[in-house]
This record gives structure tokens, C-alpha cells and sequence, in this order.
């Protein structure tokens, strides 16, 4: 009994200091998520003393989301997305959290900074709309500023629509920074500039000179300022072009390549083809393949206007070298990253199966032999409860059939009763008795006269049909003998009125005889008035005559 109370005190100790321990990692967690945007260094430094494999649920979603938060805004380069897809595929699941639409931004991101473009802005018009409807207008102006970013490179239009409407939500969630509104600003003005609107990409250029004047940001001042040179540039203004590259310097206080560039597009421009040389070897040659694709299309323009064809030809043959390394490498990233995501996704699958089966097997097992048991149980009940009825239904069956064989022997019976009763209620067929019996008797007196009628002409006995004698003969064969004047005309609906009660006379049973006195014609003429209605109802055969094929019918 102690012992049992002891084992019971250990177990509440164990569970109360997982308790405690899960409680403190959930502090942690929230105390991370309040220093991310502030402080993302220091929420980084706190999440990094919890053990994310001691983390389960809603508790490794949230933890996954705010440590990759806190890397984004630390400028780390992170290149796999395993640790925010967990947040991703949590939240996709419970799309009512307050982190959805977060979850949903920072995975767009990610898939755009990978150039999975489709997918990445399917994320963030998720993140754009969620946090809309939850009145969340600084995550839906980040969303909509990276959609603006997407759409830039193929759809202008649509990138200047989220260019403003990424300055509206900025300005409708109340945040008072005209550094961050100068730069919403440029964008919008950037967008203008690639569509060949250099008014009002000039007009929002100078908004954003004015945000940025008013905080004396020397930084937002000279991008300003440069931007206004290009937009310039542009429109072939290279003096004025000249005058704000500039100022440009002025502010920044250094020449960069970027800036270097531009001055030496504008004096080749104006044919100042030696202080544009100057500003093109003023910066050293550039790691980035972008840019040396831009040096080298001004160093080509600066040969073609200087008429030096050979300079010319190699500088494009290197523009278009650079171009095609860009390309490979930019497939190579793009194969990297899907060959990286597919093991990761490999990994992932693996763990999550070793996990599942060892469960999946036992519940299997246990299940299997549940199922054998009952099966054998099943089958023993079955087989007795088969011997039992085998014999009871062999029985009855046997009774069946013999009460069956006495029923449809009765039945024939009874038909052929009916058949012979019916037959000798037709007029026809009572006639056709009569005289027979008559020309019997006929012939029998012709014989015992016949000498002395020799040479003296015979009568002829005729059996005159009417037309209600050919109403009951139709309406016997239809009703016993299978539905013969329905199946006949189905099969003969273009027959003669004449062809017609041949067929009915011959499916009677009238020899050639009998027709004889029908027709009061001889014997050959019958024949050949038989042949003659089997070539016209279209029976082919030599093999029968036309009795032999009604009889079938």
C-alpha cells in the first residue's frame, strides 16, 4: 500500500515539473514575441535557450513563427524554410489565430526571396486579406508592398496598384514615419517612371523628397534624388539628369557604382566621352553579375559612340556571356532549392513515419488477431448453422421441384384440353371436318359409280369461308398458339389480304387437300400459289416450303 502511494507522489511530482517547465518555455515564447519587432537580436538570444524538440502543437507553431520573425528582421540569410513551414502548415490549419496572416506573409516572403513566385503570392494575398478583415493594416501593407515587388518585373499596372494601395494601408494603420512613407512613395514613382510617365512619377518623387527633407534623412534624400536623375535620363534630359545625379553625391557623401553609372550614362550621352571614362574606371570592377551587366552595356554604348567596332562587338559578346551566367545561375539556385526542399520534405516524411510505425503496427497486429478470432468464430457458428439448413433446404427443394413437375404437367394438360375444346368451337374448323367427311363420302360414291359415270364430268365440293369464320380463326391462333397473329404481322406487316390467310389456313393444319377445296383449284396450282407467297413475304431457302416455315414460325 505504501509503496502504491509512493509511486502515485512520484508520478504528480513528475508531471507537476513538466507542467512548470512547459509554462516557463510558453513565457519565454511570449516574452520573444514582444521583443521581435524592437529587438529581434534579443528575442533571438531568448528563443535559442528552448529545446524546439521538446515542443509540441500550437506551442512549436508559435515558437517556429517568432524565432523566423526575429532571424527576417536580423538580416540573416536563412536558406531553408523547415523551421517557418511548421508554423505554415499549423496555421494553415487553424486559419481563425491571430498569427495566420503573419504565418502567411513571412512563408510568402520566403517563397518570393526563392523566386517560387505563383506560390508566393498565393501566401500573401491570404496574409493582405486576413489581416484586412482583423483590422491588421501594417501586415497587410508589408503583404501588399511584396505583392508590388512581384508584379513589378511582369505587370505594371497591377504593381502600380499595390504600390498605392500599400501607402494607403501604411497610412490608414497610423504609423507616423516619413522615412518609411518616402520610401512607399518612390516605389510609386518608380512604377510611373517604368510605365513612361515621367509627370507623375516627378510628382510623387517630389512628395517623397519632402517626407524625407522633413526628417533630414540624407540617405532617403539621395535615393530620391538619383531616382529623379534616372526618370530624367529617361526622357533624354541628360543636363537636368546631370544636375540631380549631383545632388545626389552632395547627400550620400561617397560615389558608389550605382551613382557612378548613371553619371557616366549621362556625359556619354552629352558626348563628354572622357569624364564619362573617368566615372566608369572611378569604381573597381563589381562582384555582382547584375551589375557588371550594367557596366558593360554602358561601356557599349560608349564604344558604339566612340566608333570603336571592335570594342563595341567584345563588349557585347561580354554583356551576353554575363547575361548567360546569370541565367545558368539563376537555374542552378532554382534547382538547388528544389533538390534542398525535396530531401528536407524526404526527412521530414521519414521521421514522421518512424514515429507512426511502431503505433501503426501494433494496432495492426491487435486488429489482425481480433479479426482471426472473430473470423474463426464466425466460421465455425456459420458451418453449423449451414449443416442445419442444408438438409431442410434439399428438403424443400426437392418438394418444390416435384410440385412444380406435377403443376406443369396439369397445366399441359389443361392447355391441350383447352386447345381441343377451342378447335372444335372455331367455325372454320368444324367446316373443314364437315367436309372432309362430305368429300369422303364424295369419292367413296364416285368410286362405286365409276363405271358407269366414265367419261362424265365430277363435282366439285367447294368449303365457302366467310368473314366472320376468318375473325375466330385469327382470334384462335392468337390466343392459343403463342401470340401467332401478332408475332406474324410484326415480322409480315406489308403482307397481301390473300398471302395472309394462306399463312393462317396452313398454320391450321389444311393439307393441299383441303385448300383444293378452298380454292377449287388442282393440286400443282395450290403449289405454285404457295411458292409464289414465300417469294413475296422474301423467304429464302430451297431447303423448305412455305408450310414447313409457317409451322416453324
Amino acid at each position: 500500500m505504501k509503496h502504491g502511494i509512493r509511486i502515485c507522489l512520484f508520478l504528480l511530482t513528475v508531471f507537476a515539473i513538466m507542467a512548470c517547465t512547459d509554462s516557463r518555455k510558453v513565457e519565454i515564447i511570449r516574452q520573444a514575441e514582444s521583443l521581435m519587432q524592437d529587438q529581434p537580436d534579443s528575442a533571438l538570444h531568448l528563443l535559442q535557450t528552448i529545446d524546439r524538440h521538446t515542443l509540441r502543437g500550437e506551442t512549436l507553431a508559435r515558437y517556429a513563427l517568432i524565432y523566423s520573425i526575429a532571424q527576417d528582421k536580423s538580416g540573416l540569410d536563412v536558406s531553408s524554410d523547415s523551421l517557418l513551414r511548421i508554423a505554415y502548415e499549423f496555421y494553415c490549419q487553424h486559419p481563425e489565430d491571430s498569427l495566420y496572416a503573419l504565418s502567411q506573409y513571412y512563408m510568402g516572403k520566403y517563397l518570393h526571396l526563392t523566386a517560387q513566385t505563383d506560390s508566393a503570392y498565393a501566401c500573401l494575398l491570404k496574409a493582405k486579406n486576413t489581416s484586412e478583415e482583423e483590422e491588421d493594416y501594417y501586415t497587410a501593407y508589408l503583404a501588399t508592398d511584396r505583392m508590388r515587388r512581384i508584379a513589378e518585373v511582369s505587370d505594371t499596372a497591377l504593381c502600380l496598384n499595390f504600390a498605392k494601395e500599400a501607402y494607403r494601408l501604411y497610412q490608414k494603420q497610423g504609423a507616423n514615419n516619413p522615412v518609411n512613407e518616402a520610401y512607399l512613395l518612390i516605389g510609386i514613382g518608380d512604377t510611373y517612371c517604368r510605365r513612361g510617365d515621367g509627370d507623375s512619377a516627378l510628382h510623387y518623387y517630389n512628395i517623397a523628397l519632402d517626407k524625407a527633407k522633413s526628417v533630414c534623412d540624407s540617405v532617403a534624400i539621395s535615393i530620391v534624388f538619383q531616382n529623379i536623375s534616372c526618370c530624367y535620363w529617361e526622357n533624354k534630359q541628360y543636363n537636368i539628369a546631370l544636375d540631380y545625379a549631383q545632388q545626389a553625391n552632395n547627400y550620400r557623401g561617397y560615389l558608389d557604382e550605382s551613382l557612378a553609372m548613371l553619371f557616366a550614362q549621362c556625359y556619354i550621352e552629352e558626348g563628354e566621352y572622357n569624364i564619362a571614362k573617368q566615372y566608369m574606371n572611378a569604381q573597381p570592377l563589381s562582384d555582382s553579375k547584375e551589375n557588371q551587366l550594367v557596366r558593360l552595356r554602358i561601356q557599349h554604348r560608349f564604344s558604339a559612340k566612340t566608333e570603336d567596332i571592335d570594342a563595341t562587338q567584345e563588349y557585347f559578346d561580354s554583356a551576353i556571356d554575363v547575361a548567360a551566367d546569370m541565367y545558368l545561375n539563376t537555374q542552378k539556385d532554382k534547382l538547388e532549392l528544389q533538390r534542398r526542399k525535396l530531401h528536407e520534405e524526404m526527412e521530414r516524411q521519414r521521421a514522421e513515419l518512424r514515429e507512426k510505425i511502431f503505433a501503426l503496427c501494433l494496432c495492426f497486429s491487435v486488429v489482425l488477431l481480433a479479426l482471426i478470432v472473430w473470423l474463426f468464430i464466425k466460421y465455425h457458428r456459420a458451418r453449423k448453422i449451414e449443416k442445419e439448413l442444408f438438409g431442410a433446404e434439399k428438403e424443400r427443394l426437392l418438394a418444390e421441384e416435384t410440385m412444380l413437375r406435377k403443376e406443369k404437367a396439369h397445366k399441359e394438360q389443361i392447355m391441350e384440353q383447352t386447345r381441343f375444346y377451342v378447335k372444335k368451337m372455331v367455325g372454320v374448323l368444324r367446316k373443314l371436318e364437315e367436309y372432309r367427311r362430305e368429300k369422303a363420302l364424295q369419292e367413296q360414291k364416285d368410286k362405286e359409280n365409276s363405271p358407269k359415270s366414265k367419261g362424265g364430268k365430277k363435282d366439285k365440293i367447294q368449303m365457302k369461308i366467310d368473314e366472320k369464320d376468318w375473325t375466330e380463326l385469327q382470334a384462335y391462333l392468337e390466343a392459343c398458339d403463342d401470340s401467332f397473329v401478332t408475332r406474324f404481322k410484326e415480322q409480315f406487316p406489308d403482307i397481301s389480304k390473300d398471302d395472309y390467310r394462306l399463312c393462317l389456313l396452313l398454320r391450321c393444319g389444311f393439307t393441299n387437300s383441303d385448300l383444293e377445296m378452298v380454292y377449287l383449284n388442282g393440286m400443282q396450282v395450290i403449289k405454285n400459289r404457295q411458292n409464289l407467297a414465300k417469294e413475296r413475304l422474301g423467304i429464302t431457302g430451297n431447303n423448305f416450303s412455305l408450310r414447313q416455315y409457317i409451322m416453324q414460325f
